[in-house]
């Protein structure tokens, strides 16, 4: 009997251990600063890329964003608490493409400048 209680609790187990599953999660390669690249700067590429690509020029609320993502410290609270990586590099979703104010997605080349401006400390330069 024990040996019967043994095998059943054993096959148990298996059947248990076998049907856990991990949930697969989908890891998006993050472009790297390339060495002996343009300095990307806050001034130079990622304001006036802020500028293009989620500003409308019709005012608040009316464009990818409102007008706090077009001044550093408003793009800053995005950096620190990951939405801007999370929404232009990760998911895509910024801007919204497509959308009635004739704003064009982000290229390759223009996402891989803000993930560079990030790693590099997202500086107000």
């Amino acid at each position: 009997m024990k040996r019967i209680a043994s095998i059943i609790t054993l096959s148990l187990l298996t059947a248990l251990l076998f049907s856990c599953t991990k949930n697969k999660i989908d890891i998006v390669p993050i472009p790297v600063c390339e060495d002996g690249g343009p300095v990307i700067t806050y001034s130079n590429h990622i304001a006036p890329l802020i500028k293009a690509k989620c500003s409308t020029g019709l005012g608040p609320g009316t464009g990818c964003h409102d007008a706090w993502i077009l001044t550093y410290d408003g793009l800053m609270t995005a950096v620190n608490n990951g939405t801007l990586m999370k929404t232009t590099v990760l998911e895509k979703t910024m801007p919204k493409i497509p959308n009635d104010f004739g704003i064009d997605e982000l290229t390759e080349e223009e996402i891989d400048w803000l993930v560079c401006w990030m790693e590099n400390g997202a500086p107000n330069n």
